[in-house]
């Protein structure tokens, strides 16, 4: 019994590990298709000079190492780092299904526009926040809290 037991979480370690693989397939394969992996690694872009400014006395040759430490590790461990988040809210055939959409005329088209949407509607979002900010301060105004 004992064995058979054993065995059982062996063939379910297994089968889960398996999963999880294909699972981090799939959410690699999203975050290349809808743009995320590329806002990363100009997160890493950014981030680097940042760094050198902190530390300035540091070789050429040390920083081009690093900078490539960075960019093979980085980006497949903030991946492991969020599939736990992703794997609460989407399943599996959840991102199997995201991805097909991400290779139709109209997810690469969402791709491509979404910087531009996303510009246009922080500027929008400023504005409405502005406005929302000084309605509220006439109202304390008029009330005399201010």
């Amino acid at each position: 019994m004992k064995t058979i037991i054993t065995f059982l979480l062996i063939l379910s370690s297994l089968f889960s590990f398996g999963q999880n693989k294909e699972y981090k397939n799939e959410l690699s394969k999203m975050f290349e298709l809808n743009g995320t992996e590329e806002i990363f690694n100009t997160y890493i872009e950014q981030m680097i000079p940042m760094i050198k400014d902190l530390v300035p006395d540091i070789d050429a040759d040390v920083w081009n190492e690093l900078e490539k430490e960075i960019y093979e590790v980085g980006i497949d461990d903030l991946l492991v780092r969020l599939i736990p988040v992703y794997y609460e809210y989407l399943s599996l055939e959840d991102l199997k299904s995201i991805n097909k959409f991400y290779r139709t005329d109209a997810g690469e088209k969402l791709v491509e526009q979404t910087p531009l949407i996303m510009k246009d509607s922080m500027k929008i979002g400023e504005e409405w926040g502005r406005q929302i900010g000084e309605r509220v301060e006439q109202r304390l105004r008029e009330k005399g809290y201010l």
